[in-house]
């Protein structure tokens, strides 16, 4: 099976990846389409990554070393490299296609695109050439986008595109990590947990100065020559904070979070991005305790130790929940994204030979690779057949429409009682054990229900179970007790939208046909009828899923998700209304002498 990355490259010499470029390699394609200088691009043969992030990627998919075991260990793959040394450059959209048409002409079955612009339409051309890529059987996967804290209506591009699979973030069941030690005079110490993917065990007992301000720029902080800069999350980026710290002289930087009870778990990826310095993460509340400390006087001393190398710390309270940066839908012509998700939170994996070999990054970037796997695999089961376009359905392939509909439910955060929007994460978790063994599909994987104004409306569809083709010959399915999701008000705001269950009790959906039951391979159907709760005053989301549970528990449970609008879709705003801005002018035409 072959997966091509269209990235920053692939360390081909590196030993996950078996250390040559070419036929009977583990990395067999692949090629430079710009170069390692900015500007004009510079194709070349050789995709040797130079910046980390491919690497890092194709790590997750079929990295296979004494340290790393990716998704898909025997994939082959292909380096398609679009960004220069310096990542954050960039990439235009004629250098991606161009890389995608490679993709498709050296036989890629999956392709991984973990790169994206926010906010975008269907009708962007990378976009469109996933789309074709898709229709003739090649299975694109994208990042949805690291956009999260922006609100609703972020899909990148190419992932928006209705054939592509846009891939969301969740966070991870571990992180790494370690404690500091707070020593003061006549005062008992402190121990504290932090998170953190850079090992700080080379700094020793330096003293801890707490930066009142947030941190992002130098002008503001005190002189930090030697010592632990301590400050709060929030104003910029980590990385921003850290190079300031840096500048100031810092050997090292805390984080404490501006979220109560939540460990801050990030990662930095290796210490080029962090001014040189390692940086950590600890909660609010020790944070706190940190900066009371620091502030009393007295000749404080923060001692950082990694306690027996790299430790792998469990129970994160947020295990597998939304990633906050990942992105949310919806598109802005009411597709429904991402389709699914992933762990993508600090994820540990291949990073270039020249730069350490090995990180830990976060992103939907991570994600992506992670499905992008579990593609692969499918198509080692199915073979072609995996990229194929269901009958009726001209846009769903048969591997996406298996990860879909087997699918694990992700609880709502914020009221576990209820299952997370699919604006948000899709169809759920990806399960791969379930997506190879399950021996049907729901069918459609997402019913969209078009604006509902009238009281006493309702929506009515068809549902189908088909053969899937993998597990087991037999088995039988019934439907159940459909699942609601909260709701979300539709108007445009560049925050994280505003959740509310208060008019929960009235989305519901029941079946007009009795309770159906099918004996596999047979195809089965039925017709479901959706009430929105049209109490809500419009315009509101809403959506749920229904689920098909099998009769052998040994077996997994197939869904669809439902979402729909209340009241008229054309109602919501485009752009977020702030007092009389923004709005259109008229301004006389002048010459260009005056």
């Amino acid at each position: 099976v072959r997966v091509g990355v269209i990235d920053t490259g692939i360390d081909y010499t590196h030993p996950a990846f078996g250390g040559c470029l070419g036929l009977g390699c583990r990395v067999s394609y692949g090629r430079d389409l710009v170069g390692n200088d900015d500007g004009t691009p510079q194709p070349r043969s050789d995709p040797r990554d130079c910046a980390g992030h491919g690497s890092h990627v194709a790590g997750i998919i079929a990295g296979n070393d004494q340290r790393i075991l990716g998704v898909a260990p025997n994939a082959t793959l292909a380096a398609y490299k679009v960004f220069t040394c310096d990542e954050d450059g960039g990439v235009s959209s004629d250098v991606l296609i161009a890389a995608m048409e490679q993709a498709y002409l050296d036989g890629m079955n999956v392709i991984n695109l973990s790169v994206g612009g926010s906010s975008s339409w269907s009708v962007f051309p990378e976009a469109v050439a996933a789309g074709a890529l898709a229709r003739m059987g090649v299975l694109v996967v994208a990042a949805v986008g690291n956009d999260g804290t922006q609100g609703l209506w972020e899909t990148s591009s190419p992932a928006i595109d209705a054939s592509a699979t846009a891939v969301g973030s969740l966070e991870n069941t571990y992180y790494l990590g370690g404690h500091i030690t707070l020593t003061k005079a006549n005062t008992s110490s402190l121990r504290i947990n932090y998170a953190g993917n850079d090992d700080p065990a080379d700094i020793g007992a330096v003293p801890l100065i707490h930066v009142a301000s947030n941190g992002c720029n130098n002008v503001t902080m005190p002189s930090l020559s030697g010592a632990i800069a301590l400050v709060r999350r929030g104003g910029c980026t980590v990385a921003k904070k850290a190079k300031a710290a840096s500048s100031m002289g810092a050997k090292a930087l805390a984080v404490y979070n501006n979220v109560p009870g939540q460990l801050f778990v990030f990662a930095t990826g290796e210490r080029e991005s962090t001014g040189g310095i390692p940086v950590v993460g600890v909660s609010g509340e020790d944070g706190e305790r940190m900066a009371a400390v620091a502030s009393g006087g007295g000749g404080v001393v923060a001692e950082v130790r990694w306690e027996a190398g790299i430790r792998v710390f469990g129970n994160y309270p947020r295990v597998l929940q939304p990633a906050e940066y990942s992105s949310w839908g919806y598109g802005p012509m009411f597709e429904v994204k991402p389709d699914i998700s992933a762990p993508g939170s600090i994820v540990y994996s291949a990073y270039p030979v020249s730069k350490g070999s090995y990180a830990t990054m976060s992103g939907t970037s991570m994600s992506t690779p992670y499905l992008a796997g579990a593609m692969a695999l499918l198509v080692s089961r199915f073979g072609p057949a995996a990229g194929y376009m269901i009958s009726d359905h001209p846009k769903l392939q048969l591997a996406k429409a298996i990860v879909q509909s087997t699918a694990t439910k992700i609880p709502w955060p914020r009221n576990p009682t209820f299952i997370s929007p699919a604006c948000r994460v899709g169809s759920g978790m990806i399960n791969v054990e379930a997506a190879l063994s399950s021996p049907a599909i729901l069918l459609p994987s997402v019913i969209h229900i078009p604006s509902i104004q009238q009281s006493n409306s309702f929506y009515l569809t068809k549902i189908q179970i088909h053969r899937s083709g993998s597990g087991p010959g037999d088995g039988t399915f019934s439907t159940s007790i459909p699942e609601t999701a909260d709701i979300l008000p539709a108007e445009v705001d560049f925050e994280t939208p505003v959740v509310t269950t208060e008019f929960l009790a009235n989305a519901s959906t029941s079946k007009t046909l009795p309770l159906f039951t099918v004996e596999l391979p047979e195809l089965a159907s039925a017709g479901v009828r959706i009430t929105p709760p049209l109490t809500v005053n419009a315009p509101y989301w809403f959506g749920g899923a229904i689920v098909a549970v099998p009769s052998d528990p040994a077996l997994h449970s197939i869904r669809t998700v439902y979402v729909g609008i209340t009241g008229d879709i054309g109602d919501v705003p485009i752009i977020p209304l702030n007092g009389s801005y923004p709005y259109l002018t008229i301004t006389p035409s002048t010459n260009v002498s005056s």
